[in-house]
């Protein structure tokens, strides 16, 4: 699935992945890569009450660095 002009099997700059995950989500994601493979993306959620969530900032960015391989699932 691509997701703002990111699409699986292709190889983007790490900045260019969280750039597109912070456009979807209108919040920061943490990339954690295997070598120069994306195997991870977490979103953070705040909890209000029992059914209310909403997506917060990550705490930290992740391993990823540089160029990435964005593998098809």
């Amino acid at each position: 699935m691509a997701l703002n002009g990111v699409s699986p099997g292709r190889y983007y700059n790490v900045q260019t992945i969280r750039d597109a995950f912070k456009a979807a989500y209108n919040a920061n994601v943490k990339l954690d890569c295997l070598g120069n493979q994306l195997s991870e993306v977490s979103l953070n959620f705040y909890v209000r009450g029992r059914k209310n969530y909403e997506i917060t900032n990550v705490l930290r960015p992740g391993n990823c660095r540089g160029a990435v391989f964005y593998p098809k699932k």
